[in-house]
């Protein structure tokens, strides 16, 4: 006959195996010992160091071809127009569309009604649009008036933007720690206590610390933090411009472009020792 043990000498037998899996449980490390945790944050005003901008050029003609090569060369003006300011500076998108002008007729009420069949377009009309960007703020004003002055149909306000480079960021993060260093040491002399070793840095909001959680072999820290809204563009006129462009015109035509500073936010997360 096959015997079995009674349920408390099975649980005697695994006991010993789960206490000594649980002897490995790892503990965060700032419970043994008092540490003092800042957040710094850092907000630099900036100018901004991109501008965007838009013209179009249309016409019209008889056939599709005629009415785009008449476009076509009216934006290659303001291209070289704009080129000679800006320079390496200066950035093109362009995009052309085409679409057929048909003739209308008066139906028996008077109501004018489009035939809109193939043998009755009586022109097209060809349009030409620009997306201009200029990589140098101080040129993005006379950039435009070159190209408002070959007389484009439409035009737009300026889009002033700032480009974060490497230089831009390290200046904000290098704020953000300056702060959280000063948090840390206002902390330590308000509670009586000096600051110890640096345990930990960490780019963004923290917490350092972290929300922990943990099991059995498994750990886990939770961080987040959120980028700050770009700044809403400011607008700006359009005048009108003249075929012949000269220094004259492009003078005549230059409108003032000084858009407000622009914010860039950095944190940094400090931990430190606290001796006592």
């Amino acid at each position: 006959m096959r015997q079995t043990l009674p349920a408390l000498a099975v649980f005697a037998l695994v006991a010993p195996a789960f206490g000594q899996e649980a002897a490995t449980f790892s503990k965060p490390y700032w419970i043994e010992s008092p540490v003092i945790e800042a957040v710094g944050r850092a907000e630099l005003q900036v100018d901004p160091n991109r501008s965007n901008f838009s013209v179009g050029f249309k016409n019209t003609a008889r056939t599709s071809a005629e009415a785009t090569r008449l476009a076509t060369a009216r934006a290659k003006r303001a291209y070289q127009a704009m080129e000679g300011v800006a320079g390496d500076d200066l950035t093109i998108e362009s995009r052309v569309s085409v679409s057929a002008i048909y003739n209308q007729v008066e139906d028996d009420e008077g109501n004018l009604v489009t035939d809109y069949s193939a043998d009755n377009i009586r022109a097209y009309e060809a349009s030409v649009l620009y997306s201009v960007g200029v990589k140098d703020l101080s040129k993005a004003s006379r950039t435009r008036a070159a190209a408002l002055a070959v007389g484009p149909e439409t035009s737009s306000y300026f889009n002033n933007s700032l480009q974060r480079d490497t230089d831009i960021l390290q200046a904000a993060y290098r704020a953000a720690i300056v702060d959280a260093r000063e948090r840390a040491q206002l902390m330590a002399e308000a509670a009586g206590v000096a600051l110890g070793r640096l345990l930990v840095i960490q780019e963004g909001a923290g917490p350092c610390l972290g929300e922990w959680s943990g099991s059995v072999g498994a750990t886990s820290y939770m961080r987040s933090s959120s980028p700050p809204p770009p700044p809403p563009p400011p607008p700006s006129p359009q005048g009108p411009g003249a075929e012949a462009i000269t220094a004259d015109d492009l003078d005549a035509l230059e409108l003032p472009n000084t858009p407000d500073k622009a914010g860039i936010t950095a944190q940094a997360c400090l931990i430190y020792e606290i001796r006592q």
